[in-house]
């Protein structure tokens, strides 16, 4: 739902960049990450940032056998709100 690297290969530099530029530009505070990170270092960003959404009612929860995963809505804007 936030189509942040559909059809990229995370594991490439080439899509580890392109999923990195298009979740920074929405996960604020993190601009001033220079380097490129790790396909570990963006699933960790993607899940805290996935938890954010749920925790403000914008994700869907999907109940498995094993667990639950939580999944964002569709929406047109999932910027951080500004911190105070």
């Amino acid at each position: 739902a936030l189509n942040i690297g559909v059809d990229v290969k995370k594991k490439t530099k080439e899509g580890r960049r392109i999923i990195q530029d298009r979740l920074l530009a929405i996960a604020g505070g993190l601009d001033e990450i220079t380097v490129l990170l790790s396909d570990d270092e963006l699933d960790a960003i993607l899940s805290a940032y996935t938890a954010y959404l749920a925790g403000k009612g914008n994700a869907v929860t999907v109940d498995g056998s094993d667990g639950v995963i939580y999944l964002p809505l569709k929406k047109q804007d999932h910027r951080l709100e500004e911190y105070q």
